[in-house]
């Protein structure tokens, strides 16, 4: 009891401290921010403030919020390959609070990002540190060659912040090493599309190619700051002013970097004034060069700030939860919402495809003995119990879950049998089930071993010749791969970002089990309108039967138990 409460008060004491530390960086780096505004912009700003065309700052904004969304694709993706596997939804919520961090010296704050994965997740601080260190290094990276490109499309001779840029680069060349070769299969060469489309998080062993990190992290950055670039475009037209597209980016990747190396909080001052400098050169007069950089900068830096702050202030809760709530399984904690993550017309979708492509293959027998390994709310057991009169155990690993499914309407005289479980210890007799069948629930084992001691308890609950399906997510599709990993578990609360995905050409067959089939089905996403749905249904059956089958967003893995009879384990 002693140690529990002395991890309760250290735990308690260092949510404070860091709450304190975030709001104590926010402060300090307003306070700076109004000492350069008022010693170098204030008086040339508001000027010609009343003649602004406030409608571009629209588009500013636009940009602004995609740039937010692909560095928090880039982050999330680097925490991934890096062994940092959280939630993507904690993930989303610690980066757009690290947004108010960019108001702290040497943007030194944005270390409490990896404090805060710390205190939610147990994650190693150095390593999200790291993470932190290559996103300022792609940053400059990317604006570098925003600037490079910019400097020669334009035509234009180098200023002093391009001489400046090139010095910078020519040191970083210097200092930097060249990245890793990707590591190749064993058995032969490594094929363009392994080598792009090999998932980001090892799938049954699978490695990350170090090459395509380095690649598709550039690739994110350069999309992400070639957007920034041209919101300098619509910040002059507001002002007044008309630029080229060339000449915006490199005015913006020129201040911006230069603001950044001075390690001033969010560069003020130094960016604003060589942005000045640069649209002056341009032959822009001196107020409308600063009332641009004013309102450029309100739309892009000030705007993450307010926003990394309200999020910060409705996220700083749960560093003062107790740790029973933080460690409390997830599915408990959705449990009376679960029903509402899935529109109800998609959910019969799900269970109609999945019961009738497994009641063709169940084996024979009057009344046999089924299985539903991770229940839920018992949509598919109670369904099943009704079409076929089959006895039905159903067991889940959430308590929640298992209360609702018992307490829910039931289908009668069949009604299943609800039981907490754990489908690694299967709480049922040695041959005691005909049939057996886990819907999305494998992914969701803590890892590769645990999905392996799962399939070796069905071996073992099996009778002889008894039938296994397993359905689970297609990740084959690497566009379905990404949606599940990084946009799913933004807008449901089902998955986590966190899952282990199980490959159908690579799934773990204990002795005892056959594969006899594998199956793939469903197209349509889980959003769609019921209207659109009916329309689509024809377009998914062609697709279900066609060459494109395997590129399916789920798939039915089929086993027969082949043991003999009366073995045992």
């Amino acid at each position: 009891m002693n140690t529990d409460t002395d991890n309760r008060s250290r735990e308690a004491r260092f949510g404070r401290w860091l709450l304190a530390f975030l709001v104590g960086s926010i402060v300090l780096g307003v306070a700076v921010s109004v000492f350069w505004f008022v010693r170098n912009d204030a008086g040339v700003l508001l000027a010609g403030w009343r003649d602004v065309r406030w409608w571009f700052g629209l588009p500013v904004i636009l940009v602004t919020l995609l740039g937010i969304g692909l560095r928090f694709l880039r982050w999330h993706y680097l925490l991934r390959v890096s062994g940092v596997v959280v939630p993507t939804r904690d993930s989303f919520r610690v980066y757009l609070s690290g947004l108010a961090m960019a108001l702290t010296p040497a943007y030194i704050g944005e270390v409490a990002k990896a404090f805060m994965l710390r205190r939610l997740h147990g994650t190693p601080v150095l390593r999200v540190v790291a993470v932190i260190v290559a996103e300022r290094v792609l940053d400059f990276a990317a604006l570098g060659i925003i600037a490079l490109v910019s400097l020669f499309w334009g035509g234009r001779a180098a200023t002093p912040a391009g001489a400046a840029l090139g010095a910078l680069l020519l040191l970083g060349a210097a200092l930097g090493g060249s990245p890793g070769r990707a590591p190749r299969p064993r058995g032969g060469r490594m094929s363009i599309g392994r080598f792009l489309f090999t998932p980001s998080v090892p799938v049954a062993g699978l490695p990350t190619p170090w090459l395509r990190v380095a690649l598709v992290s550039v690739g994110l950055s350069l999309v992400a700051w070639a957007g920034a670039a041209t919101t300098l475009v619509f910040a002059t037209r507001s002002a007044g002013a008309v630029i080229g597209l060339a000449q915006a980016a490199r005015a913006f990747a020129l201040s911006t970097m230069l603001g950044g190396v001075t390690l001033i909080p969010a560069g003020i001052g130094v960016t604003g004034s060589t942005m000045v400098l640069e649209l002056t050169n341009m032959g822009v007069a001196r107020d409308v060069a600063a009332l641009s950089a004013l309102l450029l900068r309100l739309g892009t830096v000030w705007f993450s700030v307010v926003l990394g702050t309200v999020v910060l202030a409705l996220f700083a809760r749960r560093f003062v939860l107790p740790s029973q709530y933080l460690q409390l399984a997830h599915f408990d904690q959705i449990a009376p919402a679960y029903a509402d993550q899935i529109q109800v017309h998609m959910q019969e979708h799900f269970l109609v495809k999945k019961i009738e492509a497994m009641l063709p293959l169940l084996p024979a027998g009057a009344q046999l003995q089924g299985a539903d390994l991770g229940c839920g709310w018992g949509w598919y057991a109670k369904e099943l119990a009704r079409r076929t009169h089959h006895r039905m155990t159903a067991l889940d690993y959430s308590r929640e879950q298992v209360r609702i499914a018992a307490s829910s309407p039931g289908a009668g005289p069949g009604n299943p049998e609800f039981m907490f479980g754990d489908v690694c210890n299967l709480p049922l007799a040695d041959a005691s089930v005909d049939f057996a069948y886990s819907i999305n629930v494998f992914h969701h084992l803590p890892g590769h071993d645990s999905q392996v001691k799962a399939f070796q308890e069905v071996a073992r609950v099996l009778r002889p010749g008894g039938v296994f399906f397993l359905h689970e997510m297609n990740v084959i599709n690497p566009l379905f791969r990404f949606y599940l990993n990084y946009v799913f578990p933004l807008m449901r609360g089902i998955d986590e970002g966190t899952e282990r995905w199980l490959l159908p050409d690579r799934l773990p067959i204990p002795e005892g089990l056959e594969l006899l089939q594998v199956k793939y089905f469903t197209f349509l996403p889980d959003f769609l309108p019921l209207p659109l749905l009916r329309a689509l249904r024809p377009l998914e059956s062609w697709l279900e039967s066609g060459r494109l089958a395997r590129f399916s967003a789920h798939y039915m893995a089929v086993f027969v138990s082949r043991r003999a009879s009366g073995s045992g384990e």
